[in-house]
């Protein structure tokens, strides 16, 4: 009896507390609210530069032919691709012109560019070689000539950053460590026309350091060659306004000098047919160029083939005198416009 009764006393303890405690209401999923999340913003892919200012090589060749037709090249042309492939090692290669015999009816141009190919192009590869054409190779009067340059070149277009390739491979622009290089087509003796200068100017107008390479002069240097220069004066105040290197061949006579503002380098040969400088006595010798660039600096040395010997620059003539105009010899820097040279 006390047992049944303890049970009922717990029982009726255990009732109270729960009818005691309050019922906590089931959510309404309905009405919970869900905090929003603000989706990611969209951001902006980096911007990437055109070239990076850095330290690199440049090599630079010109004239590399012989007599006409010829097939085969000088030992300086040979031991020159050889020291470039195997020693020196620049990053990139260019050519003022006259790589093979043209400029005569009746040659067979597909088998002297095939020997370039074979002799010069293909040994210094992987080293982009970037050409632009001289009297030679193909000037706009000799039609055939011209067509096999361009049958040639067209498919040989190296992996550069780009700046104007719809004219390659005879007028054109690209950026490589950070300077402009642009090869105009001066194959001929001429002037650039209206478009052509405003093509120019357009690509000069952003860049603080630009190296044009052509064929043909502005002015005259190796004695016998006086008319042989494009004397083009709105292209020499368009130059003048910017800080550009020039380098041409065509003369077959070293000379690093400035007139009218422009900073020029005149290319020896590495062919046939050394000429000299104006009023000197001895022909100048086979070369080629090495350009080296950093962020702030440009350095040029003339490298005599085929014994590859630096050249001591201060032995030039100080100034070369034609009949309308004095070429004087210029050691300073290459990359300045003329007010502040």
């Amino acid at each position: 009896m006390l047992f049944d009764v303890t049970r009922f006393f717990i029982f009726f303890l255990v009732v109270s507390a729960c009818s005691a405690a309050p019922v906590e209401p089931a959510p309404n999923l309905r009405e919970t609210k869900v905090e929003e999340v603000a989706p990611p913003k969209e951001i902006a892919p980096p911007v990437q530069p055109k070239s990076e200012p850095r330290a690199f090589r440049v090599a630079v060749v010109s004239d590399l032919n012989s007599s006409y037709g010829s097939l085969e090249y000088t030992p300086e042309v040979h031991e020159t691709v050889r020291w470039l492939s195997e020693e020196s090692r620049p990053d990139l290669v260019l050519s003022t012109g006259d790589m093979v015999a043209g400029m005569r009816r009746g040659l067979n141009y597909r088998a002297m560019w095939d020997s370039f190919l074979g002799n010069v192009v293909q040994p210094l590869d992987p080293i982009p070689f970037l050409p632009t054409p001289g009297n030679h190779d193909g000037a706009p009067n000799f039609a055939e000539e011209r067509e096999e340059y361009l049958k040639t070149w067209t498919p040989r277009k190296p992996e550069l950053n780009w700046v104007s390739d719809e004219s390659w491979p005879t007028q054109y622009a690209f950026r490589f460590g950070g300077v402009l290089f642009i090869s105009l087509d001066f194959s001929t003796v001429r002037w650039l026309d209206e478009e052509e200068r405003v093509w120019l100017e357009d690509l000069l107008k952003d860049s603080e350091r630009s190296v044009i390479f052509t064929h043909v002069p502005l002015h005259p240097i190796a004695a016998g060659r006086s008319r042989e220069a494009t004397r083009d004066r709105a292209l020499e105040e368009l130059l003048s306004r910017h800080p550009v290197t020039l380098i041409h061949g065509h003369h077959h006579a070293y000379f690093r000098h400035r007139h009218n503002g422009i900073s020029t380098i005149s290319m020896p040969c590495l062919g046939t047919g050394a000429r000299k400088l104006k009023g000197q006595a001895d022909a100048a010798e086979n070369g080629v160029v090495i350009l080296e660039f950093d962020d702030k600096e440009f350095a040029d040395t003339l490298v005599a083939a085929p014994s590859f010997e630096t050249r001591d620059l201060s032995t030039l003539p100080s100034t070369l005198d034609w009949e309308d105009s004095s070429i004087e010899l210029y050691l300073g820097p290459l990359f300045c416009e003329a007010r502040t040279c």
